[in-house]
């Protein structure tokens, strides 16, 4: 069952009897122990994702920021995981050393010297750089809980003669957008 109004919390269906059968045995007042136990389970468990940072759009060649903002309150921080198409590329785990790891992925060229924390930045956008982008933040012990948001980034490619990439490359839903402009003289 859920926790009125703490709609990302769960109680156990077991912990929801235990209160109902002692709050029954006891007329209008449950044990101390559980009582605190169920507040603490409520209390502990409250990481947040604030907000998802990924531009719609990137103009090829320039270099892009995405940015996780999230709220722990009283959680510790195990891990920030970054996604572009359900893969892995990059990965902060503040106790580790380094606490930073880039895991290849075509088109991401990441700079690692100012990636950190919820931070990532992307150098020389690319069209295999488009994608759907997923931010997951998880809490360390005791909460353990997760969370994630994603959202997509289109690259634009602005100049005379566009280079595309090597179809081998490009995903089967890959989505490729041509804008032509020219001049009658």
């Amino acid at each position: 069952m859920k926790a009125k109004g703490h709609e990302n919390i769960l109680v156990t269906e077991r912990m929801g009897d235990i209160l109902a059968n002692e709050r029954r045995r006891n007329k209008h007042t449950a044990p101390k122990v559980l009582t605190e136990t169920h507040q603490k389970c409520l209390h502990e468990t409250r990481l947040h994702m604030m907000a998802l940072e990924v531009p719609q759009f990137v103009i090829s060649g320039e270099e892009t920021t995405l940015t996780c903002v999230f709220d722990l309150e009283q959680d510790t921080l195990y891990s920030i995981k970054w996604y572009r198409d359900d893969l892995e590329f990059f990965r902060y785990v503040p106790s580790d050393k380094p606490p930073n790891q880039f895991f290849p992925l075509q088109g991401l060229n990441i700079d690692l010297g100012r990636s950190s924390n919820g931070t990532v930045y992307i150098q020389d956008v690319d069209v295999s750089t488009a994608g759907n982008y997923k931010c997951e933040i998880s809490a360390d012990a005791p909460s353990f809980q997760t969370v994630s948001a994603e959202k997509m980034l289109t690259v634009i490619v602005v100049n005379d003669s566009a280079r595309l990439p090597d179809p081998s490359i490009l995903a089967a839903s890959f989505t490729l957008l041509l804008m032509c402009h020219f001049t009658v003289w």
